[in-house]
């Protein structure tokens, strides 16, 4: 195979497709759960759809994380500030998805790469621009690139699993 080709035909680059993909799509989901939770704490007057509107026309423009401070300030003054102590630990949880997300889907990939025929044996990398620069220095590139493994997909995977089903246990404690 050519170094510089993505064999999607091999079967362990297809696994790392779907996995980067699987990351994406629940990365998603939770944040459309972090939505419905937001509206639920914004409860805005009038039917459901109405509802909707109104949350849809506030989170629209709005950073994934920014979304989810709001989520916090909103369970204050819903809430309590109890009740977000005991939020804090889903908080945190959310906020590394969100950063891991930002991470898979930003970098560029070199999903099994190598040349066997030079010594060079098949492994996967992730380059993120921006860990590689750092105000008032040069471009590092060793801090911009990673050597990743399914597993740490599949870490990633579980956290964003564990996230939603964190949000919607919280929101269910809290007759949300």
């Amino acid at each position: 195979m050519n170094a510089t080709l993505l064999d999607t035909s091999d079967p362990k680059t297809k696994e790392f497709l779907s996995k980067i993909g699987e990351v994406v799509v629940l990365s998603r989901h939770l944040e459309s759960i972090l939505e419905f939770f937001m509206g639920d704490l914004i409860n805005p007057e009038g039917e459901s759809i109405v509802k909707q509107n109104v949350t849809n026309s506030i989170a629209k423009n709005m950073e994934f994380l920014e979304k989810l401070d709001l989520v916090r300030d909103l369970i204050v003054q819903r809430i309590g500030v109890e009740s977000q102590k005991r939020f804090l630990p889903t908080y945190n949880l959310v906020k590394e998805c969100i950063e891991g997300r930002n991470d898979v889907a930003h970098s560029q990939w070199f999903i099994q790469y190598g040349n066997i025929e030079e010594g060079i044996p098949p492994s996967t990398q992730k380059i993120n621009v921006r860990r590689g620069y750092s105000r008032g220095h040069y471009f590092d590139f060793s801090k911009a690139i990673t050597n990743v493994e399914l597993s740490t997909l599949d870490d990633l995977v579980n956290k964003n699993n564990k996230a939603i089903t964190d949000i919607v246990s919280y929101m269910a404690s809290h007759g949300q």
